[in-house]
């Protein structure tokens, strides 16, 4: 469950999961950016999600689309970035 995934992690930026929200990604879709986030290799993401690697590349690639990236590779810079770029606003405040 999302819910008591993020209550786990106090540290989740709540603007980072409003952008992913904002993007139509679904709870899995935004799991699994906070997962990849998170610097947890793929096939530790995988088990954790409970589906092959295969799967999980699939779910990075739809992702990647809907974001508009060029790559699935490019998802972990474009994550890391944003989350990065938005805890920078946070701390202007």
């Amino acid at each position: 469950n999302l819910e008591s995934f993020l209550k786990k992690n106090k540290d989740i930026d709540p603007e980072f999961i409003l952008f992913l929200k904002s993007n139509r990604l679904s709870k899995s879709e935004i799991r699994t950016c906070i997962l990849i986030n998170s610097e947890i290799n793929n096939d530790e993401i995988s088990n954790l999600l409970g589906i092959s690697v295969k799967s999980f590349y699939m779910k990075r690639h739809r992702i990647s689309k809907k974001l508009n990236l060029q790559s699935s590779k490019d998802l972990n810079t474009f994550l890391s970035k944003k989350l990065f770029k938005l805890k920078g606003n946070n701390n202007k405040n």
